[in-house]
């Protein structure tokens, strides 16, 4: 087989760059393979680090030209040299190659002469390319992936598109498309295009499931992209392709739970309205003996798919190609029925076999809100336990409708109507669809334990309609409750409880595992959870609360439905009350981050990931105080000088100009006072980051605005100068990420999702330089 060119685009980042190119010398054999690189003018370091490894062809960039313009600069760099056939392995940096994925890959691109590309799964990757693993370590994640096992019969499966973070391609394939498209520069849906132009020239993409790579995105300190770039480049592909990808690019899996035939058995598929080819490519998979055929009428569907599925125009045509009776499944979509003629219809009874089967492609639970269903109930005579279990395994409540109706137990159990999907023979379709949806997730392990919990809830609620006078209804349960602190060791638990929260009271708090974390890590929240049990069982994890000691408000609170009767918030807010004085927290394992300065900074902390973050924000900055342990200018306290940090990202945005026009020489002295206090007296040496006002506004249409810009440049060339002589400070000046007057959201000191993305950037790269340093003292 041919060798293999690593083709990887750096932009900062060092050491997860180090540690990929160290990974894949350490999993591939020498001679086999060689690593090109192109850095799109990195400040960190790697650039130079590149630039001494003898075995790496490297292209240095003065600027951010964007992934794929890179991976193109990287690839063309090898014509007419001796690895000008060497096949294209695109490589995002932030990965760690394992021992057997390059094989694995290698062995399913060559299978066939008509494989194009390969992808591979891993443990943070969209497009359905991803194993919902979490592990403690990266040598964890390496023995997951090498230990992989699955079935020959059930290690490939055949897509419409692959996601370029690891994506093997035959090198006369990449020279075929051209690489990849440059319009999509910086980012997204370069990958998508990629796989469009493949299918185009005939070849089909695989994804081998065997293979497995770490993605260490889920792992870094700064997120990257913006949802505006996303949405624009969707845009875009619609208009380059004149269609949405999205809409095509999977399978239906209510179809294909519905296939009634065995893996081994051969029949023939005829589908009406096949796209993309996504149903064919996927029964293909799973049915090798299949013979599979499609009508398109969708002149640039067609154009595509009829490359690599045996596929018609109309159904005239295939009427007129294929034998009569000859099909024995028949997928119609329903978005081509109203439409069918009856020589149509005629011409496809025609064509199928007395026996066939049909199944309905329906839209019209496309746009249906499936995860916003937390109970499914269900009419007696469609109940089917082995689809309740399914649903229940992913954390549905499941129930047959009592004799009391939905209303009651709605209104018992305080979930919300609109979230109780109630099934019976008006709507009886959605079943698979259900099914299929729910199938995809995780598997929550939690199917008898719930069933359980339901079935104490309904033995509560019935004991609730008779209630005895004497005793209420915790009382005669003898409810127990504890709370208890140790919130990292029940992630996952808590997660699931503030998902239901969220769904239950249509609430929008961000509830995901990094955010949860990022509670816990301020050194000011007081976090818990409540666990409860009765004479019916035990609930496990029923609450959980965040409280913000230093503004004495609660940031987060959630309540299980389970226990919804028994009104448990009043134990949360008894342990509020409880707490002692606060003295800070002791150091974690992770950096630890302060952020200080006005709240609108906030957008920062939400793009870093990855430590312990403290946030003090201020409604505005002053300069001064004289008490180290109050804020500047403000009456909450602060950890500045009390607790130890790695980092302290400090604000330096002006708000006060009419103070500054007043004595600008006594505000200019408070200011460097009181970052000359920061950094003598901040315990533990941390690096301070300061961030400078920009020095410029454009054209918003605010005299302040105008204002504090000439402020910002008449003071930040001073601080420069003072940082100069301060070895552990770095200077974040914000001026250099304005480029118009889209970048401001209002006023001169408030700005656009891009440009807090582009100082989250640049604090990353900060952090990462302080990790590099911890990491070469504890050596």
């Amino acid at each position: 087989m041919p060798n293999i060119l690593f083709v990887i685009v750096s932009y900062n980042a060092k050491r997860y760059m180090q540690e990929c190119i160290q990974s894949i010398r350490n999993k591939l054999t020498p001679g086999t393979y060689k690593i090109a690189v192109t850095d799109n003018a990195s400040t960190d370091g790697i650039a130079e680090w590149l630039e001494a490894q003898p075995d790496i062809l490297l292209i240095k960039n003065s600027s951010n030209v964007g992934f794929g313009p890179g991976c193109n600069q990287a690839v063309a760099a090898t014509h007419n040299t001796e690895y000008a056939d060497y096949d294209i392995f695109l490589l995002n940096n932030d990965t760690i190659m394992t021992s057997t994925a390059v094989p694995r890959m290698m062995e399913t691109l060559y299978s066939a002469a008509d494989i194009g590309a390969v992808g591979c799964m891993s443990s943070y990757a969209g497009n359905r390319q991803e194993y919902p693993v979490t592990f403690n370590t990266t040598e964890e994640y390496i023995k997951y992936g090498e230990n992989l096992n699955i079935s020959k019969s059930d290690a490939t499966f055949e897509r419409t598109r692959l996601n370029g973070f690891a994506m093997l391609i035959r090198r006369n394939v990449w020279d075929l498309v051209g690489g990849f498209d440059e319009d999509f520069a910086p980012g997204y849906y370069e990958d998508d295009a990629l796989s469009i132009e493949i299918l185009k020239r005939g070849y089909r993409l695989m994804l081998q499931r065997n293979s497995f790579i770490y993605h260490v995105g889920s792992a870094s300190f700064v997120k990257t992209g913006t949802n505006r770039l996303s949405f624009e480049h969707h845009e875009l592909f619609i208009r380059k392709y004149n269609f949405d990808i999205l809409s095509y690019v999977y399978p239906c899996g209510a179809i294909m739970s519905q296939i009634p035939f065995a893996r081994d058995s051969s029949f023939a598929v005829l589908h009406l309205g096949c796209g993309l080819g996504a149903e064919l490519k996927a029964i293909r998979s799973f049915y090798p003996y299949a013979k599979l055929f499609g009508i398109e009428t969708n002149t640039t569907l067609y154009d595509i798919t009829s490359k690599t599925e045996n596929i018609y125009p109309s159904i005239a045509a295939a009427s007129e190609q294929l034998p009569t009776k000859s099909i024995n499944l028949l997928i119609l979509d329903s978005n081509y029925l109203a439409d069918l003629s009856q020589d149509d219809k005629a011409r496809i009874a025609d064509l199928c076999a007395a026996d066939a089967v049909e199944l309905n492609r329906l839209h019209d639970y496309d746009d249906f809100s499936f995860d916003n269903i937390f109970m499914v109930s269900w009419a007696k005579e469609l109940y089917s336990p082995a689809i309740a279990r399914i649903l229940t395994d992913r954390g549905l409540i499941n129930i047959v409708t009592p004799a009391e109706g939905i209303s009651a137990i709605s209104d018992r159990s305080e979930i919300s109507r609109q979230h109780i999907l109630s099934i019976d023979n008006n709507n009886a379709t959605i079943v698979p669809y259900l099914t299929a949806h729910f199938s995809r997730k995780p598997d929550k392990k939690c199917a008898d334990k719930l069933t359980v919990l339901t079935e104490a809830f309904m033995k509560r609620y019935c004991d609730s309609l008779t209630p005895s006078a004497e005793e209420s209804s915790s009382g005669k349960s003898r409810l127990k409750v504890v709370v208890q602190n140790d919130c990292q060791k029940h992630l996952d638990e808590i997660a699931a409880l503030m998902d239901e929260s969220n769904l239950l009271h249509d609430t929008e708090m961000p509830t995901d595992k990094n955010n949860l974390e990022r509670l816990w890590g301020s050194d000011w929240n007081y976090c818990g959870y409540l666990t409860a049990s009765d004479i019916f069982g035990d609930y496990g994890i029923v609450g959980f609360f965040c409280y913000d000691r230093r503004q004495k408000k609660m940031l987060r609170q959630a309540i299980s439905w389970l226990v919804a009767d028994y009104r448990l918030e009043n134990y949360i807010h008894k342990n509020i009350e409880n707490l002692g004085p606060f003295s800070g927290s002791a150091p974690s394992g992770k950096i630890r981050i302060l952020i200080k300065g006005d709240k609108s900074l906030s957008p920062i902390e939400e793009y870093l990931i990855g430590g312990s973050i403290t946030a003090e924000y201020e409604d505005a900055f002053t300069t001064t105080d004289d008490s180290p342990n109050t804020s500047l200018g403000e009456d909450l306290p602060t950890l500045l000088y009390n607790s130890k940090y790695h980092i302290i990202i400090f604000s330096l945005l002006q708000y006060d100009y009419d103070s500054w026009e007043r004595d600008g020489d006594g505000c200019l002295g408070n200011l460097f006072e009181t970052i000359d206090n920061l950094y003598e007296r901040a315990p533990g040496n941390p690096t301070i980051i300061l961030l400078m006002g920009s020095e410029v506004y454009y054209n918003i249409a605010d005299k302040k605005s105008c204002n504090l810009a000439e402020l910002h440049s008449e003071i930040n060339p001073i601080i420069s100068d003072f940082a100069a002589d301060h070895d552990r400070m770095r200077l974040i000046n914000i001026t250099e990420f304005i480029t118009g007057t889209e970048d401001f959201k209002g006023n001169v000191n408030h700005f656009s999702v891009r440009v807090f993305s582009d100082i989250a950037e640049r604090v990353c790269l900060y952090i990462n330089e302080k990790v590099d340093e911890i990491l070469r003292n504890n050596r």
